[in-house]
């Protein structure tokens, strides 16, 4: 995991973890030293990017916490904007593994396991409220898909209704996120197609 100056292009920080196979990074919003780390050892870090300035090219990152409890490879993380929430979406193939995670900051636990996709889940991101009660992602089973993600089912899978919708594409999707303007866009070998997600108060999609 590196820390870079984007200004300069120089490297500020570095850390080396034995078999952390980095698949993914996000920011804490509005939290400028964290970052959500997802890797193929099956751990969710929290890393502490502070440093004493791009001067010390050789300083090590901090992991504040780490969360276990994956069964499957996370491909995507995201964070939800109060910083409270996070989800994982995860390799699997016909139908086994291939789920989102939310969890639980606060616990370090997951709080919600999310299956439908029959391929494995290639991107995920939180939509709607700060709080991160909504969820789309994009599969490798050429579906993107909404999802509930306020429940507390813990270990336990949420029921097949935590899946709102379900849009299908002519190939795989690759990647879905929110954009300014247009609150979905997600992108597959044959292209890109945006989505308008209205919420009623910013809760009920």
């Amino acid at each position: 995991v590196r820390l870079w100056d984007v200004n300069s292009g120089t490297q500020i920080a570095i850390n080396k973890t034995p078999r952390n196979l980095v698949t993914a990074l996000r920011w804490v919003p509005d939290e400028a030293s964290s970052v959500l780390q997802a890797s193929e050892d099956l751990r969710l870090r929290l890393w502490d990017v502070r440093t004493n300035g791009p001067a010390q090219q050789s300083a090590s990152l901090k992991v504040t916490s780490t969360m276990l409890g994956h069964s499957n490879i996370p491909l995507c993380c995201d964070v939800s904007r109060d910083g409270l929430s996070f989800l994982t979406c995860h390799k699997g193939f016909d139908g086994t593994g291939c789920e989102l995670r939310v969890w639980d900051r606060r616990q370090g636990v997951t709080r919600q396991v999310l299956r439908g996709h029959q391929q494995a889940v290639q991107s995920c991101a939180f939509v709607g409220n700060a709080r991160g009660h909504y969820g789309v992602s994009g599969g490798s089973d050429k579906t993107v898909r909404l999802w509930e993600c306020s429940g507390s089912a813990g270990e336990t899978a949420a029921p097949p209704s935590a899946c709102l919708a379900t849009h299908y594409f002519p190939s795989a999707v690759q990647a879905v996120a929110p954009v300014s303007g247009l609150p979905v866009r997600a992108g597959a070998a044959s292209g890109t197609e945006g989505f308008n997600l209205s919420f009623d108060d910013d809760e009920v999609p």
